[in-house]
């Protein structure tokens, strides 16, 4: 039994919310400045969040794994006693910080399947380059994707916000051009790495490229040394650098070639 696109689309969106109240308690200054009753109701709410994902996901196979996995970390964040004491308080924080990343890993993998499943799953464009980026960056990335179009004849580059029609779902357009593009660029600084909209691209296309609906991911960094931040990234052994004018050149030619 399939699900809906409505309800796909209402799922992927509490998706979103969730990981992104996850990373809000992953960050270091609230981390250590909320540990309270508050806190406890808002981890609980998340839980409750994520079993409504479970619920409605239920027919989705090949999953088990990662339900089992996502159950395990929440059991963990269940308060055991009644009066929500600091101590308690700051214990789930604890655990919710050091599962963080494997639980937004296992929402992603629950996303990523609802997402590649969608009937309105796009044919790739031959000519069409996704530009994935912190917005704090538009303009180095405007800057690569002139580059690009002024190098490549008949290439096309999407920006998000720069390229989305009035009127659209912002997140149904970027999901469409994600889906179809010949080749994904994130544009990999400082901001993108703490940019969870851009890591939430970087994972779809990542999923894509490995079950090879994606032909290419060519990333383009603008950080030097190795970075654990990178994660799955580093994978595709980027060869880090500072950005210079004859870096975007030598990429475009190698994009070109």
């Amino acid at each position: 039994m399939k699900i809906p696109t409505n309800e796909r689309s209402m799922i992927v969106e509490k998706i979103d919310d969730i990981i992104t109240q996850i990373r809000k308690y992953n960050s270091k200054s609230v981390f250590y400045t909320l540990a309270g009753r508050d806190t406890i109701d808002d981890i609980t709410i998340i839980c409750s969040d994520i079993r409504f994902v479970l619920d409605n996901t239920s027919n989705l196979a090949g999953l088990d794994s990662t339900r089992k996995s996502i159950n395990e970390i929440t059991e963990k964040l269940k308060p055991t006693s009644k009066d929500h004491n600091s101590f308690e308080a700051q214990d789930i924080l604890f655990t919710l910080k050091n599962n963080s990343r494997s639980l937004v890993n296992e929402l992603e993998k629950i996303k990523l399947r609802l997402t590649a499943s969608s009937p309105e799953f796009p044919s790739i464009n031959e000519k069409l380059v996704f530009l994935c980026h912190s917005t704090k960056d538009i303009q180095i990335t405007k800057n690569i994707a002139d580059a690009i179009r002024s190098s490549i004849p008949g290439i096309k580059t999407f920006i998000a916000h720069e390229d989305l029609k009035e009127g659209k779902l912002w997140s149904e357009e970027i999901r469409k051009a994600l889906y179809s593009c010949k080749i994904f660029i994130p544009v990999i600084t400082e901001n993108f790495l703490s940019s969870g909209y851009a890591n939430n691209e970087v994972g779809i296309a990542y999923y894509l490229f490995l079950t090879k609906k994606m032909p290419f991911i060519k990333p383009f960094s603008l950080i030097s040394g190795s970075d654990h931040r990178l994660g799955m990234l580093c994978e595709l052994q980027i060869k880090q650098r500072q950005a210079t004018r004859d870096d975007i050149r030598h990429f475009i030619v190698q994009m070109n070639g």
